[in-house]
């Protein structure tokens, strides 16, 4: 346990801020959301494939995305633990706006 925080840290510090700042300047619109034809700005930079303490990994930068706080700890986290990717909201008729949706299975 222990040594998974000081990874944290380490992986997390001042470079990661930068590195952060960086990218979200240059990709400032939540890549979920554009996928819905929404423009919503980015606040995370995720990691598409999750690093696990692999430095490599970490800082390979065709492995992040810009993602808006929602998406990153509901869609994103749903989608890693269960292998599917779906936004829960729905549009003004009622309707899931989500292609991915389980929903639109029945339709």
């Amino acid at each position: 346990m222990a040594g998974s925080i000081v990874r944290k840290a380490v992986l997390y510090g001042r470079s990661w801020r930068v590195a952060r700042r960086i990218f979200i300047t240059a990709n400032p619109l939540c890549s979920f959301c554009i996928k819905q034809s929404k423009l919503v700005p980015a606040t995370t930079v995720d990691h598409i494939v999750p690093h696990r303490g692999d430095s490599a990994l970490f800082w390979d930068e065709n492995n992040w995305q810009s993602l808006c706080q929602p998406c990153h700890d509901e869609v994103k986290q749903r989608e890693e633990k269960t292998g599917q990717a779906f936004s829960k909201a729905v549009g003004n008729d009622g309707w899931p706006t989500d292609q991915l949706h389980p929903f639109r299975n029945y339709l």
